[in-house]
């Protein structure tokens, strides 16, 4: 059987991940959670007037710039073309996905991990950029 990836998976070490979290302070975005695995990344992210694919793809492009700067993965990206992008409507949704996404290491053995680039989630600043 033939697998759907072009490439053997990525496995980001502690310092890649280092680096990818610190890319993502540089970004316009609102950071609501992320955590960074081996694997994988999973981020909430405020709602902005950009569309998703077009942040998440902006958010991929400076996480890339930064590990290429550092010398790692100049032949192609680390990550797979498309991603997995839930529109959360209610506050509740965005504060149980908050908690997964934080939850998210342990679960996987890792340490908890805390992001610069993390901002504290305001449901009422959330209502009142969506009108």
């Amino acid at each position: 059987m033939r697998s759907a990836l072009d490439h053997p998976p990525i496995v980001l070490s502690g310092q890649q991940a280092h680096i990818v979290g610190k890319s993502m302070q540089s970004v316009p975005y609102s950071i609501l959670a992320l955590a960074i695995l081996p694997e994988h990344v999973h981020a909430v992210i405020a709602h902005h007037q950009r569309d998703i694919r077009r942040v998440v793809g902006h958010i991929k492009s400076e996480a890339t710039r930064s590990l290429r700067a550092a010398g790692w993965f100049g032949e192609r990206s680390p990550w797979s073309d498309h991603g997995w992008n839930v529109y959360l409507d209610r506050d509740s949704d965005v504060q149980r996905s908050i908690e997964y996404v934080n939850n998210n290491p342990a679960r996987a053995g890792l340490p908890m991990q805390r992001w610069n680039c993390v901002v504290r989630f305001d449901p009422d600043a959330r209502r009142k950029a969506r009108g």
